[in-house]
Formats: structure tokens, C-alpha cells, sequence
């Protein structure tokens, strides 16, 4: 799949060893900019609607405190 998107973004004509860098570069702009989420935190980043919260409704909200619940049992099987 990855290699049908480089396909799109290079025309046949470009060497492969290019290809390879540019795809790399591509790959560490990437990593530069978009940073991974916490497992923990994903559920307020993908789920809530909220762009915010503070710090006390943070700590009770239930969706946060859920997705913990879950996170624990995972780790403990």
C-alpha cells in the first residue's frame, strides 16, 4: 500500500535511490510534526468533544477514568 502512494508521489522516471531518500525525509518531517498520543490521552484527543478541560474536570471525567479502567485490565492479562 505504501509503495502504490510513493508510486502517485514520484513519476517512474525517478531513480530509486531518490525515491528511497525522499521517502525517508518525508518520513522524519512526519515524525517531527506529528507526535504519537498517549494511550491515556486518546480518548480525550479522539473522543470528547471538549477542546479543553480543567484540571478538576479532568480528573473525574468519566470517559478518561473509563478508558484508564480499561488500560489497567489490558496491562494486567
Amino acid at each position: 500500500m505504501q509503495e502504490q502512494c510513493l508510486d502517485r508521489a514520484a513519476p517512474a522516471s525517478v531513480p530509486q535511490g531518490l525515491r528511497n531518500w525522499l521517502d525517508q525525509g518525508r518520513r522524519r518531517l512526519v515524525a517531527a510534526i506529528v507526535m504519537d498520543v498517549p494511550p491515556l490521552l486518546a480518548v480525550c484527543e479522539f473522543d470528547c468533544n471538549r477542546t479543553s478541560c480543567n484540571p478538576e474536570a479532568w480528573a473525574t471525567c468519566p470517559r478518561r477514568l473509563r478508558a484508564q479502567e480499561l488500560s489497567d485490565m489490558h496491562r494486567n492479562d
